[in-house]
């Protein structure tokens, strides 16, 4: 796996690994991570955003506490071989950290709510459900039960791209609702940036 960055320049949108010396353009304003995935066996690559933050309790001072609680979500699409083909769809990956036990199990719907349109993408596919046990407490140690859950769905790229361009939005989950911040619709902007880049080889 390897991290290539986007950067885009007042409009204009370069996009080189970091293996590579950049030119002396100006200091870049926003940037993007991405991590890329080639499959040899299926002669198939795999770009990948996230982990994007969508959901974490308040942090108490002091109270010894330790939580791991959290939602956060991944987006991804695929093409074949090494250089970039526009897709068709892209996928929206979950993964729900609970230690209240599994919170998607029964397989919740998900939808997306914009200013300006409400796309129901029905419901997600759970991809896996694990649980371990993890510290909670340091002192006096305490442990508890930590369920991982990992639920996907697609949606096509039309769709994704007209909800980056939104100005509000929030996803909903079966019944929770998580709101999209300037900083998720940045990487998703950027991210549909370089999913237009035919023909640009890893």
């Amino acid at each position: 796996m390897r991290l290539i960055a986007i950067l885009l320049f007042c409009g204009f949108a370069a996009v080189w690994s970091y293996s590579q010396t950049p030119s002396s353009s100006p200091t870049p304003k926003h940037k993007t991570k991405v991590e890329t995935k080639y499959d040899a066996h299926k002669n198939e690559t795999e770009l990948r955003v996230g982990p994007l933050e969508l959901w974490k309790p308040p942090t108490i001072p002091a109270s010894g506490e330790l939580s791991f609680e959290k939602v956060e979500l991944f987006v991804y699409f695929t093409h074949p071989g090494k250089k970039i083909i526009t897709p068709t769809s892209v996928t929206l990956l979950v993964f729900s950290f609970s230690q209240w036990g599994a919170q998607l199990e029964k397989r919740p719907g998900i939808s997306i709510s914009t200013d300006s349109a409400n796309y129901n993408l029905g419901d997600v596919e759970i991809v896996s459900i694990n649980k371990g046990r993890v510290m909670t407490r340091i002192s006096p140690p305490a442990t508890d039960i930590l369920t991982t859950e990992v639920v996907r769905k697609s949606l096509p790229f039309d769709d994704f791209a007209q909800i980056a361009q939104a100005k509000k939005a929030e996803i909903k989950l079966g019944d929770r609702k998580f709101k999209f911040t300037s900083e998720h619709f940045e990487t998703f902007r950027n991210f549909v940036t370089l999913m237009k880049q035919q023909g640009l080889e890893f």
